[in-house]
């Protein structure tokens, strides 16, 4: 697996968009993984899709190597899920983005909080190639939006 560097560049967030379930196509707390060539930054914002949220920033779209959402409940900073537009992120990543952020979170939540990375979805192509494993599916749980299928 590749040493990748990871900085946190622009993630704000208020207590209010942190806290509760992630409806399906409705605003709440979503982040991009970019790779700048030198490792990986991270971007946050509440907005009501990853799309969204990377021309707000002006991200370049080819640079985005995955996606998720991020919440809290009242002892877990949950890093979860993954982006229809640009994949999941591995697991060992999104735990790497909470640690990241927990320090400012704790401080708006004012309490302790665990992480939690819960990433579902297809891994971005960027992860295979930097030896995160096979281009899988990761995590047992559902991407937003998405009924379990019928047994």
């Amino acid at each position: 697996m590749a040493d990748i560097a990871y900085r946190l560049k622009r993630f704000d967030f208020t207590e209010g968009e942190l806290r509760g379930e992630i409806p399906p196509n409705k605003m709440c707390h979503r982040f991009l993984a970019v790779d700048t060539g030198r490792g990986v930054d991270f971007y946050g914002g509440y907005c009501r899709s990853h799309l969204l949220l990377s021309q707000g920033l002006k991200l370049v779209e080819t640079d985005i190597v995955g996606g998720g959402y991020v919440l809290a409940d009242e002892q877990t900073l949950v890093v979860e899920g993954s982006s229809d537009r640009y994949g999941a992120v591995p697991k060992e990543v999104a735990e790497r983005l909470g640690r990241l952020i927990l320090p400012k979170v704790k401080k708006t939540l004012e309490r302790e909080l665990e992480v939690s990375a819960k990433p579902t979805g297809k891994l971005h192509p960027y992860w295979i190639e930097k030896g995160f494993g096979a281009n899988y599916v990761v995590g047992r749980g559902l991407r937003l939006g998405h009924k379990r299928p019928k047994k």
